[in-house]
């Protein structure tokens, strides 16, 4: 019987020592697995005391579990606080105490602070039962949550960031659709004077084209009855000069008058063309004649200005200009005549030249003319100077009428309507007029014209001219009265 029992016993012992090696076993690798979780893990028992804390926890706690800590004493024992204040978190709201209540809790307004640092983190607390179903332990599973706040703060301060411009960038909207509005009606305000304006500005614009309308036709019409009685003066002048007995002091008064009574004449008939072109009423009488003959003419014309000053007066014709052409001869000539006496007039030293070409060919006179022929043909002609020059500003009000130079307001002589009648003429023949000019070395002045080659046979036989060598033997000397 003894031997019987003492083999129960040690059968038994022999379990028992089994079951609590691997009880042993089980605790060893639970710890482990504690361990080796990279969060923290605070256990309390039923009494709410410190069980245990693994080594996660103890780092962010600052110390392992403390025995002998009751419940009430846990948020100021572990330097556990209310998140951004000095305030102790409250412990009916800790997770872990909550756990022992059957609850399960999460928070995430905690910091933990110890040696000198603060360490923000987030705890879930759940109760843990015995197979019984009786409550044994409470655990805190908790981490430092320190980015996730850095990213939250981040995110607020990008939030309020964001408000704050949205909230000024509305206000600024609503001004400037306050702004819109007023403007708008400054706008509207402004729209009906300016039609105002406009309409009135028409009104302005009709009367004052009749009234140039009427003043140019007057002065178109006046034409004959200023020109005839002036003519008259000239015409007498002239016949009076012829009296030789007439002395020498008469003589010069006669010549003042003359000359007087000519540029007079000139004023007169610059006025009254500008009128007529004001009034549409210029138009082109083509014809056609000899160009060379017509140039040559215009050298001879000229050449008593340019040798009275002594000037030098060429004229330079490409190897390819044509002998006969068709345009307006008159208006030509006025073009040339005013160019030409404008570069005599402002040069004192020097020379004046005239080149003249066809189409896109050189200005030299030897040259054969390479080019292909425009259509229609346009004829290019050249004043080139020496003269004193046009100052720059005064360039861009050269062919308007009635502007002249300084140069040629201290001249004293014309009405500044040469250049503008020149342009105008030269339009009215399909071309235009250029001036480029440099102060103290000289101007040029350039222009084309449409015209149409021709040949003699169509030239009228009325523009045949005969040298006049002597009067017959039988024909007496004849005076003309010029009227």
């Amino acid at each position: 019987m003894q031997l019987h029992t003492k083999l129960v016993l040690e059968t038994k012992n022999a379990q028992m020592q089994v079951l609590n090696e691997a009880l042993s076993h089980s605790q060893s690798r639970l710890t482990q697995f504690l361990e080796a979780m990279p969060i923290g893990v605070f256990i309390i028992d039923v009494e709410g005391e410190p069980y245990y804390t693994n080594n996660i926890g103890q780092q962010i706690l600052g110390q392992g579990a403390i025995a002998q800590v009751s419940s009430e004493k846990l948020s100021e024992v572990y330097q556990a606080y209310l998140a951004g204040t000095d305030q102790l978190y409250p412990s009916d709201r800790l997770p872990i105490l909550r756990a022992l209540l059957g609850e399960s809790a999460r928070i995430d307004d905690m910091e933990i602070r110890h040696s000198d640092k603060s360490i923000p983190i987030e705890v879930l607390g759940k109760p843990i039962y015995d197979e019984s179903g009786n409550l044994a332990f409470a655990i805190a599973t908790f981490f430092d949550i320190t980015q996730r706040k850095q990213a939250e703060n981040l995110l607020a301060e990008y939030n309020r960031t964001l408000e704050a411009q949205v909230k000024k960038r509305t206000e600024q909207f609503q001004q400037a659709i306050e702004q819109l509005q007023i403007t708008q009606q400054e706008l509207i305000q402004s729209q009906k004077i300016a039609a105002q304006e406009q309409q009135a500005a028409v009104r302005e614009a009709a009367r004052s084209t009749a009234a140039n309308l009427a003043k140019s036709e007057f002065l178109a019409n006046m034409s004959h009855e200023l020109r005839t009685p002036l003519n008259a003066i000239l015409g007498f002048t002239q016949v009076m000069s012829r009296d030789y007995s007439l002395s020498g002091e008469h003589q010069e008064n006669l010549a003042i008058i003359n000359r007087a009574g000519k540029h007079l004449l000139n004023l007169i008939n610059d006025i009254l063309e500008m009128s007529k072109i004001e009034a549409g009423r210029i138009t082109l009488n083509t014809s056609s004649f000899d160009l060379i003959h017509v140039l040559k003419k215009l050298e001879q014309m000229q050449h008593a200005s340019a040798a009275s000053k002594n000037l030098e007066l060429v004229f330079e014709y490409a190897q390819n200009i044509p002998k006969y052409i068709e345009t307006d001869e008159n208006k030509l000539c006025q073009v040339l005549l005013n160019l030409l006496g404008n570069a005599i007039k402002f040069t004192d030293t020097g020379r004046v030249t005239l080149r003249v070409r066809l189409g896109a060919g050189g200005w030299e006179t030897g040259d054969e003319g390479d080019f292909t022929l425009p259509h229609p043909p346009h004829l290019f002609f050249e004043v080139q100077d020496t003269g004193c020059g046009i100052a720059p500003q005064e360039l861009d009000l050269l062919f308007e009428a009635f502007e002249q130079t300084e140069i040629g307001r201290k001249s004293q002589q014309g009405t500044g309507l040469g250049l503008a009648i020149s342009r105008k003429y030269v339009q009215l023949m399909g071309g235009d007029i250029t001036v480029n000019s440099i102060p103290g070395v000289g101007s040029r002045f350039a222009f084309d014209i449409q015209i149409a080659l021709t040949c003699p046979r169509e030239i009228p036989t009325n523009q045949i001219r005969y040298q006049t060598l002597a009067l017959a033997p039988t024909e007496k000397a004849y005076r003309i009265l010029v009227t």
